[in-house]
């Protein structure tokens, strides 16, 4: 198992993360899979999309392995 969770416990965080937190707290915040409202579907998306652009990164075929 590869563990890439290095950014929930380092100091400091790169440039931008502090904006993309404070941003998801204000304008959507909501977790996704839990119910079917608009928060609820677009915090699914911006999930499938950082994953599907991770597994891209890596050279994955499939983003959920």
């Amino acid at each position: 198992m590869i563990y890439l969770n290095n950014a929930a416990s380092s100091w400091s965080k790169p440039p931008g993360v502090p904006e993309a937190i404070a941003d998801w707290v204000s304008n959507n915040g909501a977790i996704p899979e839990r119910t079917g409202h608009k928060m609820a579907r677009s915090a699914g998306r911006i999930i499938t999309d950082a994953r599907t652009e991770m597994a891209h990164f890596l050279g994955l075929l499939d983003p959920d392995r």
